[in-house]
């Protein structure tokens, strides 16, 4: 039920409480309405006394009620000998759609079949002649072509004298595959977790090592500036170990690399 923001300042509320007074009016008005919607329409047939018992008037004229009430409008006689409460139905049109709505059975479910009637070709878990292929999404197709666009990347990990092997490719290092010789650009972020330059790394670590592409000089420059710094407790959002930084190699390189920024002295053209 809708209440309109001008209901106490309408100068038919005004008008109705001067004459059976303020409580008595906004009682009754609220009263009839709530009734309205309790009984699911806006037209009845009452006299004055049930009117009254309607609205809840208690001690004064139910006749001097109802007269009032028709004199501003507010109840109006209908067609069919009784009385439509003026614009209830109007004003409250989405309430009584869902009524009328619900009426006739609500809203159809989704999937419905327009005709029953009629045998489908497919039945659960079953179709006649040959499956159909699933359509593929043009999401899924895109990635695919994206995929065929990145070139392969070239390891960094060999087994030493500038060779690479295909397990260091894929980071499926095994000992027939001869000891682990780390680059020098290893052993810099290896020392960052306190890694001795002899301790080999594993699988996960060097698979993620050569999925990165090439480190420059200064992304590393970036990240030993960061993860050497004195952080409190409460600001150090580093990585704790290797695996977790290499996975993360982006992120954090743009988290090295602010930080760096805000450490800088700033230089200033005019002393102070």
């Amino acid at each position: 039920m809708i209440v309109q923001p001008d209901f106490l300042d309408h100068w038919k509320v005004n008008a109705l409480a001067a004459r059976i007074g303020r409580l008595e009016a906004v009682t009754a008005l609220i009263a009839l309405w709530a009734h309205c919607q309790q009984r699911r329409t806006s037209h009845f047939d009452f006299t004055a006394l049930m009117l009254a018992g309607i609205c809840r008037y208690h001690g004064g004229d139910p006749a001097v009620l109802m007269e009032t009430l028709l004199e501003l409008r507010l109840i109006e006689p209908d067609a069919e000998g009784g009385y439509t409460v003026h614009e209830w139905a109007e004003v409250n049109s989405s309430l009584v759609h869902n009524w009328e709505a619900g009426q006739k059975g609500g809203r159809p479910k989704k999937g419905a079949a327009k005709n029953p009637r009629v045998n489908p070709v497919k039945t659960q878990g079953l179709t006649l002649g040959e499956p159909e292929a699933k359509p593929r999404r043009e999401e899924e197709i895109r990635q695919d072509q994206r995929r065929e666009e990145i070139p392969p990347v070239v390891p960094r990990w060999g087994t030493g004298a500038g060779e690479f092997s295909p397990e260091a490719a894929v980071g499926h290092w095994s000992p027939d595959s001869g000891p682990q010789v780390l680059t020098a650009e290893q052993r810099r972020v290896g020392a960052l977790f306190g890694r001795p330059e002899t301790a080999a790394w594993s699988h996960r670590e060097l698979a993620a090592w050569n999925a990165l592409g090439p480190v420059s000089p200064g992304e590393l420059a970036e990240l030993e500036g960061y993860y050497t710094a004195n952080l409190a407790p409460t600001k150090d959002f580093r990585r704790q170990d290797l695996g977790t930084l290499l996975q993360h190699w982006p992120g954090e390189l743009d988290r090295a690399r602010r930080f760096n920024e805000q450490s800088r002295p700033v230089k200033r053209s005019t002393p102070f």
